[in-house]
């Protein structure tokens, strides 16, 4: 597994130079977290591409800043703006391919709308998955707090009903919904690609890893032999959740010495 960071980490740092700051401290997977529309313009986006690639870097996943208009474009009952939507989205899609990034992320739709049955959910997720595939990109659904993907039942019912779906597993986010993390990655059942990477303790949700007490040995033990497609994850925090920005370095590091650490017998 590759591990890194996410651009987010850093926001609302501009994000070019979220990205050269990532580099400066030896970053080399990325998920890079679009802002704005502007940032979806193809000099701009072969600028980011640039600077990775002079760092011998690369961007392994694309986020929208459009993530909580989801609901909104895709699960109404006004199709019109579900056509207007995925439109929009093949620009990310696009952005994906330009990047080379393989994965792009999908947060999906409130729990509290609740506008459209799982079966609906899932048709409509596949039309996303197939416009995102002719750019070469994976569609994953993450699992996110106060989405009908916090459900690990959810999740499993999209898994078994569109065989082609993919998942980025978030940690935070499965403490945020009280479900824990074995039991989000079994529903997710070996489709996951990507991981969210966070630290937690009690009363604190997100913490840089190595400052909570979550047991990174374990899921990178458990991923090997349950999800051997994940082979990237980065580290995203908010910005509060540490001080200077060399502890995202020294977290990514020590997440590395306990990937690399040998099986104990």
């Amino acid at each position: 597994m590759r591990i890194g960071a996410s651009s987010s980490c850093l926001y609302p740092m501009l994000l070019e130079d979220s990205v050269q700051v990532l580099l400066d401290q030896g970053v080399k997977t990325l998920e890079l977290f679009i802002n704005a529309e502007s940032e979806l313009q193809e000099p701009f986006l072969r600028k980011i591409r640039r600077m990775t690639d002079s760092a011998g870097a690369e961007i392994v996943s694309v986020h929208p800043f459009s993530s909580a208009f989801e609901p909104m474009l895709f699960f109404t009952e006004y199709l019109r703006r579900f056509e207007d939507g995925l439109e929009f989205y093949r620009r990310f899609f696009r952005a994906a391919e330009l990047l080379g990034a393989r994965l792009f992320v999908f947060h999906g739709c409130f729990t509290r709308l609740r506008s459209v049955d799982t079966d609906e959910y899932c048709a409509r997720f596949d039309r996303l998955r197939r416009a995102a595939e002719e750019y070469g990109v994976i569609f994953a659904q993450e699992n996110v707090n106060g989405y009908y993907s916090e459900s690990p039942g959810f999740v499993r019912a999209l898994r078994e009903n569109v065989p082609e779906a993919r998942f980025v597993l978030d940690l935070k986010q499965c403490v945020r919904a009280g479900v824990s993390v074995g039991e989000m990655a079994g529903a997710m059942d070996g489709r996951i690609f990507h991981i969210h990477l966070s630290d937690s303790a009690p009363g604190e949700d997100c913490l840089p890893p190595g400052k909570g007490v979550f047991d990174f040995a374990g899921l990178f033990r458990s991923l090997r032999a349950a999800a051997p497609e994940a082979e990237t994850g980065v580290i995203e925090l908010y910005r509060k959740n540490y001080g200077d920005v060399s502890e995202l370095a020294g977290s990514l590091r020590r997440l590395k010495t306990i990937l690399d650490a040998p099986e104990r017998g």
